[in-house]
This record gives structure tokens, sequence and C-alpha cells, in this order.
């Protein structure tokens, strides 16, 4: 018999348990004629939802390097005259992609992967 696959959900809780806080906090304002089991019960649905898993959205993204190809170089003309430069290819095997011109972006132009060996400040 074949196993059945787990299916995963990402989901942002935050309006749930924006909501979830708002009726209990109605219902505590209630005083003594509050109802204990309903407090309860979104106590734990509270205390559920924070114990979930998470992920940092940076993680998701899939990852590749600038690779050198070994013997070619470009050639540069700088202050001082001709300098040369390894010609560099994405390392994703699906992409494969020349890095124009040798410059090391933060991503593949080709197959957007984020390079690890180039930093990246998102925020």
């Amino acid at each position: 018999m074949a196993e059945e696959k787990k299916i995963s959900r990402l989901v942002d809780v935050g309006e749930l348990e924006a909501d979830l806080k708002k009726d209990l906090a109605e219902e505590e304002t209630k005083g003594k004629a509050a109802d204990i089991l309903f407090c309860e019960s979104i106590s734990d649905e509270l205390g559920d939802l924070s114990n979930l898993p998470t992920i940092d959205p940076k993680t998701l993204r899939p990852v590749a390097h600038w690779g050198d190809v070994p013997g070619s170089y470009k050639d540069h003309i700088g202050k001082d005259g001709s300098w040369f430069v390894p010609t560099t290819r994405c390392t994703n095997p699906e992409c494969g992609e020349i890095n124009p011109c040798s410059l090391k972006t933060p991503f593949c132009p080709m197959c957007g992967f984020r390079m690890e060996d180039v930093p990246y400040d998102a925020d």
C-alpha cells in the first residue's frame, strides 16, 4: 500500500491570533459573568498557534554560487592596463548561466537563485 504524502501548508496566523485575542479580551471584560470554558478554549488555541513551527521566508529561496569557469578569463582594461578576471557561471545545474562581465550579482539573472557567496541584505 502506498504511503500518503503529508500536505504542508504555509499560513500567516497573525490575523487569526488577533481575532482570538480580541474575543478573549471581550469575554474577560464581563468579569464573573465570563464563560470560563470559552476563555480557556481560546487560551488553548492561542497556545497551539504560538507552538506551530515557523519558517524564515529568506530560507525558501533556492541558492547557488558563482563558480569560476577554469581556463576562461575576460579581458578588462584598468587604469594601469589590462587585467584578467575569471569568467563565472551559476552553479544551479539546471541553469549554468555565464555571469555577464564577471560581475558577481546577488541573484542569477537567468534562474533567480540567490547567490550565497554574494552579500545581500533584503531588509
